[in-house]
Parts: C-alpha cells; structure tokens; sequence
C-alpha cells in the first residue's frame, strides 16, 4: 500500500476518535504515523499523567498499532511494544477507542490479561504516579516536535489544491484553467485544539487573484461585484475548513492576503466549518489589505479581530481622506496588534492619526507610513545645520538637506559643493519606520527602502519616493553589481519602479546618511509626541 493512503486512513481514524473521545485519554500529538497519548484522571493509585505512542504500519486497519510507555507507570515496561487486542479481538473490532477502552482497564486492574503487565504494586504504582504529577515527562525528556514530516506537507496541499481546482472553475464560472491561490502551511501544533481537532494553521495568498478583480467581472461595479468577490472568497475559505475537518484537521487561516483585489474585510467575517459558524475574524494573526476597496467604515469592524498582530493597508484610496481609529469606543480596541502599514494611505493626512492608532492598539510596536508633505521628514536632519527638514531636497551631489536653508547657503552644507536651484529635487520618502524600542519604551524613526530594509550609506531615489538598496536593485532586476554606480543607472533605464511601476530613467543615486539621525538623536515618548513634533512650525506660504 502506498503511504499517502495509509496517512489518510490514520488521518480519519483520528477524526474518528476525537469525534467521541475517552475523558481519560487524549491524542497529544500527531505526527504523521505517529500518534502521542496522554493518559490521566484515572483512580488512585494510577492517578499520573502517562505519556505513551501508538506506531501505526502499512497495514493499518488490518493490524493493530503497536503501543509504547514513555513514562514509568508501574504496570508496564517503557518503551517496549504493548499488544493491547488479541488478533481476534481487533478483527472483530478495529477502533482506535475499543483499544483505549481496553488499555484503562487492564492498567486500572488487580491483574491484567495483557502479555508484559505487571501485577498491581499499590506503593510503587502510586509513587510513579507522583513523580508523574510533579514532571512534565513530556517536556523535559523528549524533543516533542510539533511540525509535520515533509511528506505529510506535500500530501496535505495536494489534496487542497485537488480540491480548489474543482471548486473554483464552478465559482467562477470559467472552464479554462484556473490559476490558484497558493495555500502554506505556516505551523502545526497537535496540542492545541479546536472542535476536538489539532489546529493546522495555514496561510492563503489571494494577491493579484485574477478572479478577485473588476476586469474579470466585465466592468461589474458596486454591490453587485462586492457581492460576487465575497462570496467567491468566504466559499474558498469555507471549503478548505471542511476539507480540513474530513482530514483530521482544525485548519485555521492566520494569514490572509487579499491585497490588489477589490476584496475587503467584509470577506473575511464569519465563515462556516462543517456546517457549524465559525469567527474566522478572531483566528486571523497576519492581514494584508494593501490596494484593495477598503473603506473607513470596514475599518469599524477592526475590533473583532482580537488576535490580529499584523496589518498591512498601503494604498488604499477608500482611506485616504477619511482614515482614523477613533471611530472605535473606548473598549474596541485591538488588543495585539504590534506592525500596521499606511504606506501612501496616510500621506494625505496630518501626524494626528498616529494618536488614535496609539489608543486603540496598546501592543503597536512597528508603523510603516508614509509623511504628509509639509510636516517634517522624521528620522531626518541637516546633519551640519542641526535643523529638521521640513523640505527634503537631493543635490546634484547626492547628499539631502532642507530647501529652504540650503537654497539660501547655495551649496550643500554636507560637502560644501556648489548647486544651481534648478539642480534640487523635492524627495518625499515613500516609507518612514517608526519602532518602539522593547526596553526604553521610546519610539525612533528611520527611513526605509521598498523592501523595509533600512537604507544603505549609499542607495537608488525614484520620484515616488521610492529607495533602493543594492540588494534590492539586484533581486529586482538581476544585475550582479555590488555597488551603485552610472553604469547600473544605465542598465536600469528600461526597467520600471517596483512601487509606482513608471521607468527608472530618471531615477538618481544619493547618500541618505547624510540626513539620518542616530538612534539616540531623536526619541519620542509616545506617537502623540511624534505627531505633535512633526507638525509645529508648519510652513508659510
């Protein structure tokens, strides 16, 4: 028999018995052909917590799995095989709970009938049994790995990806071959459960999903394509959560990226899983809704994600002038979100945001945004003037300063070189980082390449705003130099920015860090703070 078959039967023999499980034993673990058990709860004097293994063979139902102690019971050898059915008995019978059932009896027992148990000791069975109690067994003497064996993995998203070829052509209404979205697995804990299943919690990419776009829809607009694009991802996600359960599974969806589609959160509320509700909202860690119809209102609903750690809204242009977490009360708040990104969402609006978003995410560690044009460039400074740049400028040079001071000086106040006013290009970066430092508490700004990199002493500026690292100019764009120079200007005249997709022709190399402050240079107590400093002064007309 091939082991893809044997893992599946086990698989639903697991279901099987989860369905209806003994008070006394638990499957701790399930790794593959491997099943971990916990014994507890039994009578005085077996009243420890015993870990054991069922071992199951190619020939499983037919032959029954071979049972080893881990822990010192008293009533059996550790680590040697336990014949717990006679052959007649398991033919008759061939459950996982029938074997269970008759296992808590015979340890429980004055004599037992099974070959290898020892008669009952009262004394030494009961200290076993506290020793037990005492010591994790478990955790201190084995390495208890929880992920799944390669070939599992590979079984596993084969059957997804079997099913959504299926069920997506019906969805959408298409008979050509369909593209899928790309289902990973992220983590597999066999000892934390939902629905009496071990949670495998998986992560499903909808980016760019053809089937998630107006074009795909003839031009279809408002509600009625909203409808269209909800129901096509709650069915994906409803699916795969059955799929999961008929394998032995809890799936769980803690990554959900639906960024350039015309979803939006709406999609991702509720769900069902074998026919019972489900709050997919609150099982959700890691949500990317970057370039997606994402409106102000949707974002009210924001609190029912209570273990949402990371959010991703860039570019979107629902937000853009109505964005604010305000609109929570005072106790819908997002109680673990630490990394939120606004990347071009925010640049339209003053720093007063950032004081919401501190009230409503008491966990908020990182921040990707993008500054307001007029308020000042956070992480920067005219390194020689001492002063806060409120316009960035790039020299001929490649240094940065402020416009108005420098254009009174007449040359960088970096390297003294001389410059013709025409020769200064305004440089709003694309993506500021702000980070709460874990042990002071204060937050510190920087700015950051498109990759989230922090910039190099020497890097590529787009107009966009946009910077480019070497490292991220040679996986963008396959080039081999390892450092920025003409020539590397001149291979990427026919490419496009990986931000805003227009040619690089006139792209331009700089050196940052003659406007980046040092970690200790500029600290703030708390984002209200920051939002306050980079709005005094505002600029004269």
């Amino acid at each position: 028999m091939e082991k893809s078959s044997v893992s599946e039967r086990v698989l639903a023999a697991l279901k099987n018995y989860n369905d209806t499980p003994l008070p006394n034993i638990s499957v701790v673990s399930n790794n593959g052909l491997t099943w971990e058990f916990c014994v507890s709860g039994l009578s005085q004097p077996c009243n420890g917590r015993y870990y054991g293994q069922l071992l199951f063979s190619n020939q499983f139902p037919k032959e029954q799995p071979n049972l080893i102690w881990l822990t010192p019971n008293g009533r059996f050898d550790t680590n040697t095989n336990v014949e717990v059915c006679s052959s007649e008995e398991w033919e008759k019978d061939n459950s996982i709970k029938k074997l269970f059932t008759k296992l808590i009896s015979e340890m429980t027992s004055e004599v037992g009938t099974i070959k290898g148990i020892h008669p009952l000791d009262h004394n030494s069975v009961s200290q076993l049994a506290e020793i037990s109690l005492k010591s994790d067994f478990r955790k201190t003497n084995r390495n208890t790995s929880s992920a799944l064996a390669p070939e599992e993995k590979e079984n596993l998203l084969s059957k997804i990806n079997m099913m959504l070829e299926e069920l997506i052509p019906k969805l959408c209404n298409t008979e050509s071959s369909v593209v899928l979205p790309p289902v990973t697995i992220i983590h597999f804990d066999p000892d934390i459960k939902k629905d009496n299943l071990p949670v495998l919690k998986l992560g499903i990419n909808f980016s760019n999903w053809a089937y998630l776009k107006a074009e795909r829809w003839n031009g279809l607009t408002g509600d009625p394509l909203k409808t269209i694009i909800t129901n096509i991802v709650v069915s994906v996600l409803d699916r795969l959560m059955d799929l999961g359960s008929s394998l032995g599974f809890r799936f769980l969806f803690s990554n959900i990226d639906l960024s350039n589609t015309e979803a939006s959160l709406r999609a991702i509320l509720k769900g069902t899983c074998a026919g019972r509700p489900v709050h997919r909202e609150v099982e959700v860690e890691e949500l990317f809704l970057s370039r997606t119809k994402t409106s102000a209102q949707g974002l009210g609903s924001l609190y029912l994600f209570r273990n949402l750690k990371t959010l991703y809204l860039d570019h979107c242009e629902n937000l853009s002038e109505r964005f604010s977490f305000n609109s929570l009360s005072k106790d819908d708040k997002i109680p673990k979100l630490k990394v939120l990104s606004l990347v071009g969402t925010s640049s339209t609006l003053s720093h007063k945001w950032l004081s919401d978003i501190e009230a409503a995410c008491p966990k908020l560690c990182k921040i990707y945004f993008t500054r307001k044009k007029g308020t000042k460039a956070l992480g920067w400074q005219d390194v020689v003037l001492m002063q806060a740049l409120r316009i960035p400028v790039l020299l001929p040079c490649g240094h940065i300063g402020d416009k108005s001071s420098i254009r009174q000086l007449g040359y960088c106040s970096f390297d003294r070189q001389p410059f013709r006013g025409s020769d200064m290009v305004e440089v709003n970066p694309l993506i500021t980082l702000l980070v709460k430092d874990s042990n002071t508490q204060k937050w510190h700004a920087s700015i950051v390449d498109v990759y989230r990199n922090p910039l190099d002493a020497k890097v590529l500026y787009h107009g966009c705003g946009s910077f480019l690292n070497v490292s991220s100019v040679k996986q963008l764009y396959n080039l081999e130099d390892d450092t920025l120079n003409e020539m590397v200007l001149v291979k990427l005249r026919n490419t496009r920015c990986p931000e805003c997709l227009q040619s690089l022709l006139n792209a331009r190399i700089c050196y940052p860090h003659s406007a980046e402050m040092g970690a200790d240079e500029q600290q703030f107590d708390d984002l209200k703070g920051i939002g306050s400093y980079a709005m005094v002064n505002p600029i004269k007309k």
